[in-house]
């Protein structure tokens, strides 16, 4: 008889469905995927609700609270989906949103396992004590298993109260191979200097955009150019700040682009800035290596641990120190690159991986709420 597992999830992300799809595809689990929302208001990336594992979209409000880079959503019908397919394991991706904690309560009202799909670090976090971390250690001393991405956030659910032998390790990642492919297929944009840096994503304060403008000024030369790939509230007073050092050759404005249009900046750049000065985790990290660029990444971003091999894919930098970034930046741009070996350097986080520790982590779970002893974790 299958195990009837239900996923809440905050929205319809494109790089959580083949994770997803791993563990639907299992034998013995019945997968139903409960989505919040559509998708985030801060959020543009096209999505398709055409999805292989079966799945419940609560009609639901969102909005978007820029000054706190705060998604808002409200919804409702989760608990009427709970009851219909009456999971045996409920898994949450996070405690912060309500639903999370509702989901909670309907597991433990029906006697079902719970699951923590998490990835938050102790850099990631903004609150680290009072109320709001009490209620973290709560809702981890009421979790039965645990799937971490990345080894900071098996570290982040140690330090709450967690147990080492119910934490499965998988990453954060996205398709690593079809974007590798898609990169090789396209056209790369057109290099007008030597070296041609990368940055995606929103542009807003976190994001440390302005600190890369600035450290690039302090460089004795301008044989570089910096693609700027998304949009966002600090847009105008970026656009400004490049003006104001006579930068307009340097630095490039792109807008938002959807994920089948990244590929030709992807093979026609040298290295990418993920300059965030509080970051999860930063998938295109993920993109960018799998692309076989070089990365210059925030040193306290997730995805660091697991993904940066210092010199060889990657270097790490104090994102709110402009010298060290500029230093750091200089230092990318003569290094030596084999996009080979760095596209190498990912290419086994794929998420058949991720959804294989996923499917680990539900068995457990139910094992455990059912009082059988796992062997004792490696």
């Amino acid at each position: 008889m299958k195990t009837a597992v239900t996923i809440v999830c905050n929205q319809i992300i494109p790089y959580r469905i083949p994770v997803f799809d791993t563990v639907a595809a299992h034998p013995d689990i019945d997968l139903e995927v409960v989505y919040l929302s559509k998708a985030e208001k801060n959020r543009q990336w096209k999505v398709d609700e055409r999805l292989k594992h079966k799945h419940v979209l609560l009609p639901s409000v969102s909005t978007y609270v820029s000054s706190r880079d705060w998604p808002i959503h409200l919804h409702w019908g989760l608990t009427d989906a709970l009851d219909a397919h009456a999971p045996r394991v409920v898994v949450t991706m996070g405690y912060d949103s309500f639903a999370f904690w509702q989901a909670g309560w309907w597991a433990r009202r029906n006697g079902a396992a719970r699951v923590l799909y998490f990835g938050s670090t102790a850099f990631s976090s903004r609150t680290r004590d009072g109320v709001i971390q009490a209620m973290r250690r709560r809702f981890v001393h009421d979790t039965d298993a645990f799937l971490a991405y990345g080894s900071w956030a098996r570290d982040y659910l140690l330090s709450l109260g967690a147990r080492w032998d119910d934490i499965f390790l998988g990453m954060n990642t996205v398709d690593v191979k079809s974007f590798a492919r898609i990169t090789d297929r396209a056209t790369p944009i057109e290099r007008r200097r030597s070296h041609e840096l990368l940055y995606i994503g929103q542009l807003i304060a976190r994001k440390g955009v302005d600190t890369v403008v600035k450290a690039l000024y302090r460089l004795p030369h301008r044989d570089f150019r910096l693609h700027v790939v998304g949009n966002g509230p600090d847009e105008e007073f970026l656009r400004r700040l490049v003006e104001s050092r006579d930068m307009q050759e340097n630095v490039v404005f792109h807008g938002y682009k959807q994920k089948n249009e990244l590929a030709a900046f992807f093979a026609g750049c040298d290295t990418l800035v993920m300059p965030s000065h509080r970051e999860v985790w930063g998938l295109v990290v993920n993109e960018a290596l799998a692309a076989g660029l070089f990365v210059v990444a925030g040193q306290q971003a997730g995805c660091v641990p697991d993904l940066i091999k210092p010199g060889v894919n990657g270097l790490t930098v104090d994102t709110k120190d402009e010298a060290h970034m500029a230093e750091v930046l200089e230092r990318a741009m003569g290094v030596t690159k084999n996009r080979a070996e760095i596209r190498e350097s990912v290419m086994k986080y794929t998420p058949e991986h991720t959804g294989s520790e996923l499917i680990r982590a539900i068995a457990h779970a139910r094992d455990k709420r059912a009082g059988i002893v796992w062997p004792m974790a490696a």
